[in-house]
């Protein structure tokens, strides 16, 4: 076969080319030191590659999710703690209040104690993480979960959970809810509600609703049960002499008792309870007086501050008193439990999902080392290997731009003028 100068001169070039590619490959690899640097490289070890990394990826996102949640429940359970720290001192003033030198000016040092008490677990459970949002508010992040308003709290959170993955196949609960937490605590010491009408035709409204015997309260809401009873006030001339006046209506069966004169001075009263008005009730109006086995945590433990410092004369007052107070005493620390049996088992929750996060980051952790390993397999350059590689590869170099010269020098012009 007859070769022609420039299919020599092409095949040379050719040469010298794949050459010098050859060494810039290996070059580029030594100097990024990976072996794939291009999916043209190694088209099986590229898809693996990048399958590799979107799993690591996957894994750092998640790695970002525990630890945000797991800020989040310390921050948590930091407040709670400080919260049954706070209850506990309550349980010790409650118990002190019931001891035998108690004095008046003593038992109201222990109910301003007390309400101080409560201005602290207010701070406590409107806490705040990072962010500015409420810990304990659910979804309602944004306002506070107790809000103040005429003496008594208002929970504003909401039941919300949330909920976030933590890795492939556990999704966690993230939030602490303070609904369940510290809203409808059941109680022993079962409270009313006295609300009005709003058909009433005067503007009479409850200043000061306060039960003097829980015991014959509890007693006396029995036969209406949670419906309770309908107060309601009479024509004056229904008692002799003519004066305001009012009965009691059973709500669930609609029995009626008594035509019980009213004063204002007194206010509607029995013998378990009293209710001021602002203003004498007009002859019609209603009163809804219902039972309340549930309150917040703030409410109770306020509560049971003012009933310390409405018994701080019982010393005067003879064993009928003292034993209503050590009944008092008794349910308080019974409520007290309640709060703190769901603080326990709230603690026992976060106990186990920070249990949760730290196994399952322990987990990623180790996935992670067998996927970087079989990453580092597939992606990285044996330096030694490549280094080798590169000297022989610019040995091949070199010898095919010597050979390149040489060849290049055999036409037959050369040869001619050679032997001229």
């Amino acid at each position: 076969m007859r070769l022609s100068s420039i299919q020599i001169y092409n095949q040379a070039l050719g040469g010298i080319r794949n050459a010098t590619s050859e060494v810039v490959n290996t070059q580029e690899q030594i100097a990024t030191n990976q072996r794939v640097n291009t999916p043209s490289d190694d088209p099986t070890a590229s898809a693996l590659i990048i399958n590799l990394e979107t799993e690591l990826e996957r894994s750092r996102q998640f790695q970002r999710n525990i630890d945000r949640i797991e800020t989040f429940l310390q921050r948590g359970e930091t407040q709670i703690n400080s919260i049954e720290d706070a209850i506990d001192r309550v349980r010790e003033l409650v118990i002190q209040s019931n001891g035998v030198a108690m004095t008046p000016s003593s038992r109201e040092a222990i109910a301003l104690e007390i309400e101080q008490k409560v201005q602290e677990l207010l701070g406590y459970i409107n806490s705040r993480d990072e962010n500015g949002d409420y810990i304990f508010s659910g979804y309602n992040s944004t306002e506070p979960t107790f809000l103040e308003s005429d003496g008594k709290y208002v929970f504003q959170g909401d039941a919300g959970e949330r909920f976030e993955q933590i890795s492939n196949g556990i999704i966690l609960n993230t939030n602490i809810v303070g609904k369940y937490l510290f809203d409808e605590i059941n109680m022993t010491n079962v409270l009313p509600d006295l609300v009005p009408s709003k058909e009433n035709s005067s503007l009479a409204q409850i200043v000061e609703l306060k039960v003097k015997d829980i015991e014959l309260f509890n007693q006396e809401m029995i036969p209406a049960g949670s419906d309770g009873y309908i107060i309601e006030f009479n024509p004056i001339d229904d008692v002799f002499p003519p004066s305001p006046n009012f009965k009691y209506i059973n709500a669930s069966n609609g029995s009626v008792s008594g035509n019980i004169v009213y004063d204002q001075s007194f206010g509607i009263n029995s013998d378990s309870f009293s209710a001021l008005t602002t203003e004498t009730p007009s002859p019609g109006d209603r009163f809804f007086l219902k039972p309340k086995s549930k309150d917040n945590v703030l409410n109770i433990i306020s509560s049971i501050g003012k009933t310390i410092k409405e018994y701080e004369e019982i010393n005067d007052q003879g064993e009928s008193q003292n034993e209503l107070f050590d009944n008092f005493v008794s349910s308080a620390l019974e409520d007290l439990s309640s709060i703190q049996s769901n603080l326990r088992i709230s603690q026992s929750d976060i106990g186990s999902r920070l249990n949760t996060l730290d196994n399952t980051k322990l987990n990623q952790q180790s996935l992670d080392l067998i996927s970087q390993g079989l990453l580092s397999d597939t992606r990285d350059l044996d330096y030694t290997e490549a280094v080798s590689r590169l000297s022989f590869q610019t040995f091949v170099l070199e010898a095919a731009q010597q050979s390149f010269v040489k060849v290049a020098n055999l036409s037959l012009f050369n040869f001619l003028r050679s032997i001229s």
